[in-house]
């Protein structure tokens, strides 16, 4: 409900944090109107089936003139509004009304996933790809006012989600990466390390960090290099290796449906391992640490508890700090249907030819 609210908000106002609904809690209110409608029903069906039995047809007017069609619907349509007005008046639309800089104190880490074909190869269940976002979802859970950046790559890389702290949008982005999202082919640490440190604030490295996702097998030679350079700026890469150095075929898929498995130029079938090396290596040379996946369990808790010994650093963020609540509207014009609908049950005059 609440990434729904801020897709909303962003579209229509293009501010995630401009609309909102003080008690997203009371979302489920939002399902009266149709468990009315249900028993609304239910209940006309069975009091039809009571009548037609006991009554004849052409009296059935005189003997319950409050039953007649067009007064059953219109009662219904009223009812069904004014419950959902009060609905969304209990969960309290507001609009922010002042934005300023608030500071705020936290770190600042850019994920940079792999999104190359090999992340296809399911050495990990229910394969490398799934298991990677899922191990940054449930990082993202545990952060607090830390701001957060996602970078996916393969022969390229592409800022997927630029630094934010508003985690809601970071798992929305997340769920949008696939494997073999990005055109180039291959898979390129090095681009990837290069753009996550564009994503930063240019000279700002204090206080931030890298998480590299990836089964390592890089195409390219320079992430040593760059790693280096990480370390000397003060900005460690963890690295979270994904596969297992047994290697795994990769599924080959047309239009989403699994058709065999990847072969190279050859004919032969392709096996993608993990390059445990690489990955030590960039973790060490920029300071780092590095964790590799296991079929059971991601390692989540050491790679996180890498993440937090990353000392805070104080930041200013532009957000809403007042909002203006709209309750009254909705109520009001609950109240008003209501009203509306007493009045109508009562004036027989208003009845007296069917709808």
């Amino acid at each position: 409900m609440i990434d729904l609210v801020g897709k909303i908000s962003e579209e229509w106002f293009g501010d995630r944090s401009f609309f909102r609904f003080q008690h997203p809690e009371f979302a489920w209110l939002l399902l009266l109107p149709l468990v009315y409608l249900v028993v609304f029903l239910w209940v006309r069906r069975k009091q039809s089936k009571e009548i037609e039995a006991e009554v004849i047809a052409e009296h059935q007017s005189v003997v319950l003139p409050n039953r007649q069609k067009g007064r059953s619907w219109v009662h219904l349509i009223l009812v069904a509004d004014a419950l959902l007005c009060f609905a969304l008046a209990l969960m309290n639309p507001q609009f922010g009304s002042k934005k300023e800089e608030v500071l705020q104190k936290g770190i600042q880490v850019v994920f940079a996933l792999d999104v190359s074909g090999s992340m296809l190869a399911e050495d990990i269940k229910p394969n490398r790809i799934d298991r990677a976002k899922h191990a940054i979802s449930k990082i993202i859970d545990r952060l607090g006012s830390d701001r957060i950046a996602i970078v996916v790559f393969s022969g390229a890389a592409y800022l997927q989600l630029p630094l934010t702290n508003d985690h809601a949008a970071a798992k929305m982005y997340l769920e949008d990466i696939e494997a073999n999202m990005l055109p180039a082919k291959g898979t390129s640490v090095a681009q990837a390390i290069e753009r996550s440190i564009s994503a930063l604030p240019k000279g700002q490295y204090e206080g931030s960090a890298i998480v590299l996702i990836t089964d390592g097998e890089n195409h390219e030679s320079d992430a040593v290099k760059l790693a280096e350079e990480c370390g000397k700026k003060g900005l460690p890469i963890y690295c979270l290796g994904i596969g297992t150095p047994e290697g795994a075929t990769i599924p080959d898929y047309v239009s989403g449906r699994k058709v065999g498995l990847k072969k190279d130029q050859a004919g032969s079938t392709v096996v993608t391992r993990l390059n445990d090396e690489l990955l030590s290596e960039i973790a060490q040379k920029s300071g780092g640490q590095y964790v590799r996946s296991g079929t059971g369990s991601l390692g989540l808790g050491e790679l996180y508890g890498m993440i937090r010994g990353v000392d805070q650093q104080e930041y200013g963020a532009k957000k809403f700090t007042l909002y203006e609540s709209h309750f009254t509207f909705f109520l009001a014009i609950g109240v008003f249907l209501i009203v509306l609908d007493f009045l109508l049950l009562n004036q027989k005059m208003f009845w007296k030819n069917e709808f």
